[in-house]
């Protein structure tokens, strides 16, 4: 048995921004995390929480820059419910929505994790 590997998708060329949409925001929240625990011991020493909160700000933007990709490719894909259709269209829209869901998540979960450097010192 051979496979026609010619056979156009009518999404081949957009299927890496459906993963982005759906990978980046969990991601970004986890390297926030590491970046914003190393940059903590300086923070104390110096008592220079600038670093700290740039890394929180990018790291939610990259968590919203996921959201909004996932937004876009939903409405690209006709912005309505998947239900039970097959195909690239129905995984299109999937991807899509899980996309806007974990960009959503992620950014709720950047913010708490930033409100903690609002709240504590560094060195505490």
């Amino acid at each position: 048995m051979t496979t026609d590997t010619s056979t156009p998708l009518a999404d081949g060329n957009r299927i890496g921004m459906l993963w982005v949409a759906s990978l980046l925001p969990a991601a970004a929240t986890l390297a926030g995390l590491e970046i914003a625990y190393l940059l903590v011991d300086r923070a104390c020493t110096t008592g220079n929480l600038l670093p700290v909160h740039l890394t929180w700000a990018v790291s939610l933007g990259l968590a919203l820059l996921g959201a909004v990709l996932g937004w876009s490719q939903w409405r690209r894909w006709g912005g309505r419910h998947a239900g039970e259709e097959g195909g690239p269209e129905g995984r299109s829209r999937f991807l899509a929505v899980l996309g806007m869901l974990v960009g959503a998540m992620a950014s709720l979960a950047i913010a708490a994790q930033w409100s903690a450097t609002f709240f504590f010192h560094p060195c505490q």
